[in-house]
């Protein structure tokens, strides 16, 4: 049994920092679901080349063993979605900028 198994990581992060701690985390055997803006997605996504299937091929090493659910957390039924799952979730992990956690 993964020494994490059992474990729900709900993971704001995008870029580098954040997928990385929380591929570790799916590594180690944690449940992780990656909320992503719709349309967009992780700005991981664009950085390439390589590519594999339209993806960036940093993109998909960063996030595998992760799940991954769209949400626009600038409407009220996003948040609400969000804060249903963050009371079911072990651990959140963001990197946004100072504050928007507090706005949001």
């Amino acid at each position: 049994m993964p020494p994490l198994e059992g474990i729900t990581v709900l993971d704001f992060s995008h870029a580098l920092a954040g997928p990385y701690c929380t591929m570790l985390l799916a590594a180690y055997g944690a449940r992780v679901i990656k909320i992503e803006n719709p349309g967009e997605g992780d700005v991981g996504r664009s950085w390439g080349p390589p590519f594999q299937g339209g993806e960036a091929s940093f993109f998909l090493g960063l996030n595998s063993g992760k799940e991954s659910l769209s949400v626009d957390l600038k409407q009220p039924e996003g948040l609400d979605i969000c804060r249903r799952l963050a009371k079911h979730a072990d651990i959140l992990i963001e990197n946004f900028r100072p504050g928007t956690m507090n706005r949001l």
